[in-house]
């Protein structure tokens, strides 16, 4: 190709990429097309993110609901073998060795109801918090 027909060519296409700009109603219909678009995109984009928060929340409740069941039932085990140690030792023999006291396991009274309330109360009280963080009112 001899340079004369390329200058010819690349003087074509200068021309008509400087030609008059496109009417201003195509402008805005094109624009508008793009916005348009663009706002779809950022509709899908949210719902994307909120289905994976979504997705996280429901992966964290499995989570904590699970880490929440084993420390009741391993703190209700607790109490129950307090409650049978208290249960089974509390009619031992009574004396002293060296100054020392029996050495069976003995609470008094006051102290079993005390542990037994208050792990009652505290159980159905991380329960109840639980269980309002894991599954809110919407």
């Amino acid at each position: 190709m001899d340079e004369g027909k390329a200058i010819k060519l690349s003087e074509d296409a200068i021309k008509n990429i400087s030609e008059k700009p496109p009417l201003e109603s195509e402008a805005k219909k094109v624009g508008g097309a793009e916005q348009t678009e663009l706002a779809e995109q950022l509709l899908a984009d949210k719902t994307k993110e909120e289905l994976r928060g979504l997705r996280q929340d429901i992966d964290e409740r499995k989570i904590y609901a699970s880490k929440a069941f084993t420390m009741l039932c391993c703190w209700l085990v607790g109490v129950f073998v307090v409650v049978l140690l208290q249960g089974f030792f509390a009619t031992g023999p009574t004396s002293s060795l060296n100054g020392f006291s029996s050495p069976f396991f003995r609470l008094p009274d006051s102290v079993l109801l005390a542990l037994l309330g208050g792990t009652t109360a505290g159980v159905i009280s991380i329960f109840a918090i639980v269980a309002n963080y894991l599954f809110p009112k919407k």
